[in-house]
């Protein structure tokens, strides 16, 4: 039997979505006939494996930084000795770790990698361990903005991808963003597949009987997911003469940096009575009651960060049938002129915030009709099984844009 290999270094835990995206396209590749197999961190605590044959080989998430290179970019030399010193050293290990993790699985012919957790630091190492295995289907997902592939390091890593798939390599780049698909094909001479995303929850419960407006912000509290601004709004609406009646928050806030912690604790040391903190990474099930309970997500995320990029806590409000308040002129401001319904604020501006936070309480019924009408169109683009989907047969064809014209008039 053909194997699916899913490729996600930062699989240890429960925190982000992680466990989510590869039990979901584990089961749609098993679904689909293939042997599913996730390797992931060296370190994932068993509950993540529960359901999955997930194979701990990667010595460090992608994020993490290699201890040769950590005097340099500590002493504040994060350029050319320190970044790409890292890069280069993390590269190499990933090559190895993946190569032993391979050569635990033994794919044989037919099988699809698909590598979704990938930086600067991962293009080369993929190279060298493709190049090794030209029976492998591989499909490398690129998620994040271009600034993350576009140093030396990541430049010579899409090099060598592109010298291989001339020579007749079978290896897709992809992005799961219209418009990273777009940035990141600056990038390479191959072309940039926008791919599915499986961020599907559960089957929706009955409706909720009426009570408080219920608004949630899930994923972890960051401070690019706008957790600040959330509780500045929340602060704001406080002080008007209404008050926070009629409303009620859950805001997950586990795994701060530093400085949302603090906030955090200020917040927490005069903590409304309608508003709940969530301190501690949730699992699956934990994750989509959660979802489940609310009437409106909040995702007023910085559009330096998330102006191009996904967001799974988007999706899988989608396709829970909820309204949400998301940031405008964003991949998400493009997904709910799809399907859904929601309202659209600036990023970074609390005033704003709270001011949708009183409309949607104005205008909840219309916007969780127009919610539930549009489930049915979220869920005929995203699932894990479109995803597997398109990997086994390629992207969809799109009618070729319009080529630009240029007129030049001379007097």
């Amino acid at each position: 039997m053909p194997a699916f290999i899913i490729v996600d270094p930062s699989l240890r835990d429960f925190v982000g979505h992680h466990h989510a995206y590869d039990s979901a396209v584990a089961g749609a590749a098993g679904q689909a006939g293939f042997r599913p197999v996730v390797l992931g961190h060296h370190a994932a605590i068993p509950a993540v494996a529960e359901g999955l044959e997930l194979v701990p080989c990667f010595r460090r998430d992608i994020w993490g930084r290699h201890p040769w290179a950590r005097p340099f970019v500590r002493g504040g030399m994060v350029g050319l000795p320190g970044r790409l010193l890292d890069h280069l050293l993390c590269g190499r290990d990933f090559a190895a770790d993946l190569r032993r993790g391979l050569g635990t699985v033994a794919p044989p012919p037919g099988s699809i990698l698909l590598a979704h957790m990938v930086t600067a630091k991962h293009l080369a190492g993929l190279a060298d361990v493709l190049a090794a295995r030209p029976t492998l289907h591989a499909i490398i997902l690129l998620r994040y903005q271009p600034a993350l592939y576009a140093n030396p390091v990541g430049r010579r890593g899409l090099r060598r991808l592109e010298a291989m798939v001339v020579r007749g390599a079978t290896i897709r780049l992809a992005s799961d963003s219209d418009r990273l698909a777009a940035q990141i094909s600056r990038l390479t001479s191959l072309p940039v597949e926008t791919m599915p995303i499986p961020h599907t929850p559960p089957e929706a419960p009955a409706p909720r009987p009426p009570g408080p407006l219920h608004l949630a912000s899930l994923g972890g509290a960051r401070d690019e997911k706008g957790i600040l601004e959330i509780i500045a709004a929340i602060r704001l609406l406080r002080a008007e003469p209404a008050g926070l009646d009629g409303l009620r928050f859950t805001l997950q806030a586990n795994d701060a940096a530093p400085d949302v912690q603090a906030a955090l604790d200020g917040f927490a040391a005069d903590l409304p009575p309608e508003v709940t903190l969530l301190p501690d990474a949730l699992n699956g099930p934990a994750y989509h009651a959660a979802l489940h309970a609310a009437d409106i997500l909040l995702l007023p995320y910085w559009r330096s960060i998330y102006e191009a990029r996904t967001s799974g806590v988007l999706l899988e409000a989608l396709a829970a049938a909820k309204p949400v308040i998301a940031t405008d002129d964003s991949w998400m401001s493009d997904e709910l002129a799809r399907h859904g319904a929601g309202l659209l604020v600036p990023d970074r501006d609390p005033h704003a915030l709270a001011h949708a936070i009183r409309q949607v309480a104005r205008e909840r019924g219309a916007l969780q009709a127009r919610a539930i009408a549009g489930r049915d169109a979220v869920l005929a683009r995203h699932s894990a099984a479109a995803l597997v989907a398109q990997c086994l047969s390629g992207p969809p064809i799109r009618p070729a844009p319009a080529r630009p014209r240029i007129a030049l008039l001379f007097p």
